[in-house]
């Protein structure tokens, strides 16, 4: 019986230090999605945010590729893509 309880204490232990990392990583997660956003937030013009999320979110979150769509029912944003292209080495 002992051994049995024992046994189940183990494994309660196992478990509770298992969610208790998993609690460490996602806080850890959130804090650095929180200073992202918090950049972001900062930023004052399309260009600085076209350039933050196109050039610094693959770093920050270690991904092999980021794509932006954007929806442009009057071509305005187009326009203005097309004029920073020429001025932006980040720009694809």
């Amino acid at each position: 019986m002992e051994k049995d309880i024992s046994t189940d204490l183990h494994i309660l232990q196992d478990h509770l230090e298992s969610m208790l990392a998993r609690i460490q990583h996602n806080s850890l997660t959130l804090k650095r999605f929180q200073v992202f956003e918090i950049n972001l937030l900062k930023l004052n013009s399309l260009t600085d945010m076209l350039e933050h999320l196109l050039g610094h979110t693959k770093t920050f979150f270690d991904l092999d590729v980021v794509s932006l769509c954007l929806i442009d029912k009057n071509g305005l944003i187009e326009k203005f893509l097309q004029l920073i292209k020429k001025t932006k080495d980040w720009f694809f």
